[in-house]
Order: C-alpha cells, then structure tokens, then sequence
C-alpha cells in the first residue's frame, strides 16, 4: 500500500474514534500514546480522550455532543460532518466492526515507529490468537529484525 502522510492518518484515526467511539474501550490506551503532529488533531485527540474519560460509553452522537460543548464542533464537522465529501468505508459510520477494526489496526501499525508497531501486533495475538494475527506479527518482526516485512493489510 501507498504511505498515507501523517496528517491524514491523523485524520482519519479521529474519524474512526469519532464515528466508532467503542475502539475506545479496548484500545483507549494506544490511542492515548499515538503522537499526533498537528496541534489541532492533538488537542482534538486529547479532547476525546477525556470525555471517553468522563463519560465512558459514548456512542458517535453523544461524544460528539460532548465535544462540542468543550469547542471542539468546527473540526469535528471538517472531519466527520455532512460536508465530507469522502471517508475510507472502514470509518464510515455504517462500517462493520470488522472493517472497521481492520482499519484501525492498519492504519495504528502504519502510524507507529517499527518498535512499537512490533509491540502492537504481539498485543493483538495475545487479545486474539489467529493465524491472521500471528501472520502480521512475524511479517513486523522480520521487518524490525533487518528482514524485508510482508505486505500486510
């Protein structure tokens, strides 16, 4: 796959937790530590951070809402308001859970440096033990190791 810049990553990790808020309570905590390059991504991460804090359970409308009343509207509707002219169908609001963790997944591992995206995958397998997980972890070992990594989606 094509790199993704880092500010449209950023874009659309927030639009995966804005219309998808239940990544949060599993992965809160990696979302939590992703470094964003964008002071306004940032602060709009940190913003959903702490409502998911205050108000654990949100669904996409009531974070929203929620967001809003600390000044966060504006860049919610650039990123996820009727006017968007295009989302990925992984973070469309009507996206399966399974595209959707698919997505996540990917675009966090591309988001990471090679260490953590390593520590990443090791956590997946242990949440999940699949072939397919197990699969993406060796391709990012050999790929932090000096080996080529697989392409993995």
């Amino acid at each position: 796959p094509v790199p993704l810049p880092t500010a449209r990553r950023e874009r659309l990790l927030l639009q995966l937790v804005l219309n998808h808020p239940a990544l949060l309570d599993r992965d809160g905590e990696i979302f939590a530590q992703l470094d964003f390059s964008a002071p306004d991504l940032d602060r709009l991460r940190r913003a959903i951070l702490d409502q998911h804090a205050i108000h654990p359970g949100l669904d996409s409308a009531g974070l929203k809402h929620h967001l809003s009343e600390v000044g966060q509207s504006g860049l919610v509707e650039r990123l996820v308001g009727p006017d968007v002219r295009y989302l990925e169908p992984f973070a469309r609001p009507d996206a399966s859970l399974a595209e959707v963790e698919r997505g996540w997944r990917h675009i966090v591992a591309r988001h990471r440096r090679p260490h953590e995206v390593l520590e990443y995958r090791a956590d997946a397998v242990a949440r999940d033990w699949t072939e397919e997980n197990l699969r993406h972890l060796k391709a990012q070992h050999g790929a932090s190791h000096g080996g080529e990594a697989e392409q993995t989606e």
